[in-house]
């Protein structure tokens, strides 16, 4: 959640990769019931699938490729204003972590923790100069290598500790918010990482993350007209790869109590691959759609990825309370169509709303008031002015 340095060096298709990223990581939201659905007897829909099937394992992914992309868009501007990147850039991150926190307190599932965390992996990465070794190492990320440890020990017969993941949010259906909020702090937040690691997300991320590095070096998305029809190409490649893992992952015994070790972890290394490529698929797609007239309808997840930390916060508190039960408790009343089309007629008004929002300001609340945090200066201009701000200012940085 991540955006690029100013108003004069944003890339467009990238706030509209993360404005496309946040809504479809709400859509599996509100098909999850935010956590509480996982609580319940499973009501298995074709509606509820094609999200899964499009937005589940994929849209954080985005996320995460826009992170790193604007990591590189922030350090540029960083540079040429003569300021100390790296401790400005951590603490930028640190202040996330903060953020990311205090939401986890409400929603358990909260992701901005983890990518502040990740994020400081782009520290490191940043000093690989070889583009090659740079992709090389993203590429050893998203081949998931602790799976593939489990899956090696699992063959030579090498036993290892128990692992099964524990994520259950069972607080959301009857408990009240204090105890929402002190489960998610003492038990949710451990739980959390436990599952990033265990299934492989962690390593998803951190791929992403440097692969998004990876392109904004290279100005993949900003020159994206000029490689056409080698996108075009690779495009099909990722599909059939995707439809390929697709058919063997459903190939393999399903996961229970009696699994073993070997079939679960090939089964969940199966799932990671599949959703790297698809996440492939996602990107390239929208880059080929960008490429043509109808990238005027694109063009309107823009100002949505410019607000993207705000809407992502927004969603949590106002459908939580809605959802759970210490609220309304929707969970009980809703089933996944109807969460479907709420979920898509919010994301038409949040389309509008940002599109409306930034015809008079220059940042969402929450894009303002992290700058003002990072900068440690509360009168930082929020209204939009004449004059555009200068390249070296940091404080005009974008993140999310």
């Amino acid at each position: 959640m991540q955006g690029e340095g100013n108003a004069g060096t944003r890339v467009p298709i990238v706030d509209g990769l993360r404005g496309f990223a946040i809504s479809g990581i709400f859509l599996v939201h509100m098909e999850e019931l935010f956590g509480a659905y996982w609580e319940m007897p499973h009501m298995h829909s074709a509606v509820q699938a094609t999200v899964f099937a499009l937005f589940s394992g994929k849209t954080f992914s985005i996320m995460a490729l826009c992170f790193g992309f604007s990591f590189e868009a922030i350090k540029r501007t960083m540079r040429v204003g003569g300021t100390d990147f790296a401790y400005r850039y951590a603490w930028r991150l640190l202040i996330l972590f903060g953020i990311g926190l205090v939401h986890g307190l409400l929603y358990a599932g909260d992701i901005l923790t983890v990518l502040a965390v990740i994020g400081l992996s782009l520290l490191a990465a940043d000093r690989i100069v070889s583009p090659s070794r740079l992709l090389l190492v993203a590429l050893c990320c998203l081949m998931q290598p602790l799976l593939l440890v489990r899956i090696g020990a699992a063959l030579a017969h090498v036993p290892l500790p128990e692992d099964h993941i524990v994520f259950g949010q069972a607080l959301a259906l009857h408990g009240s918010l204090t105890q929402l909020v002190e489960a998610n702090l003492l038990i949710a937040l451990w739980r959390k990482w436990q599952f990033m690691l265990l299934s492989g997300r962690l390593f998803e991320l951190a791929g992403w993350m440097i692969l998004g590095l990876v392109a904004a070096r290279a100005r993949l998305f900003e020159t994206a007209a000029t490689w056409r029809a080698t996108h075009h190409y690779v495009l099909a490649g990722a599909l059939l790869t995707t439809v390929a893992l697709y058919l063997a992952w459903g190939m393999i015994a399903l996961p229970g109590a009696a699994t073993p070790p070997l079939v679960r972890d090939a089964r969940l290394l199966i799932a990671c691959l599949f959703n790297t490529s698809a996440t492939v698929v996602l990107v390239l797609s929208f880059v080929s759609v960008w490429e043509t007239r109808l990238q005027a309808i694109l063009r309107r997840l823009v100002p949505v990825g410019k607000m993207a930390l705000t809407f992502y916060i927004l969603q949590s508190a106002i459908f939580v309370p809605l959802i759970y039960g210490f609220g309304s408790g929707l969970y009980a009343r809703i089933d996944e169509v109807d969460a479907a089309i709420c979920a898509l007629v919010v994301v038409i008004a949040q389309t509008a709303g940002a599109a409306i929002w930034l015809r008079h300001f220059r940042y969402g609340p929450l894009e303002w008031a992290w700058r003002a945090a990072a900068a440690l200066d509360g009168t930082l201009p929020m209204r939009r002015r004449s004059q555009p701000p200068m390249i070296g200012d940091w404080n005009r940085t974008s993140v999310m």
